[in-house]
């Protein structure tokens, strides 16, 4: 939620969406009881988002990736850098130790 929050600020002050929109499909995020809460404090999320910063700089976008690495078989972003991690032998080592079908896809993917 935190960043998808920041992520809507942007486009907000950037004139790209209407801030009710935002603040609407948060809300719907939060009340979807299909949406699984993950807290925080996971030991094994925080400890694989550090290993992975060694593979990636933002480390928001690596809990986010260790949170869908321990948490579900993919993570849906259409985030570029983040797509690159599954072209890293050093990642795929990551997901192969963790969750094997573990995938990064485009909304473009995970809607076939």
């Amino acid at each position: 939620m935190f960043e998808l929050s920041a992520k809507g600020a942007k486009y907000v002050s950037q004139g790209k969406l209407d801030q009710r929109r935002v603040t609407r499909g948060l809300k719907a995020l939060l009340i979807d009881k299909r949406i699984t809460r993950v807290v925080l404090h996971d030991t094994h999320v925080n400890e694989a988002a550090i290993r992975l910063m060694g593979l990636h700089d933002d480390y928001i976008d690596c809990l986010v990736v260790a949170t869908g690495l321990h948490y579900s078989d993919a993570v849906v972003t259409e985030d570029s850098r983040i797509h690159g991690l599954m072209e890293n032998e050093s990642f795929k080592a990551i997901v192969d130790s963790v969750e094997p079908r573990f995938r990064i896809l485009s909304m473009k993917e995970a809607l076939k």
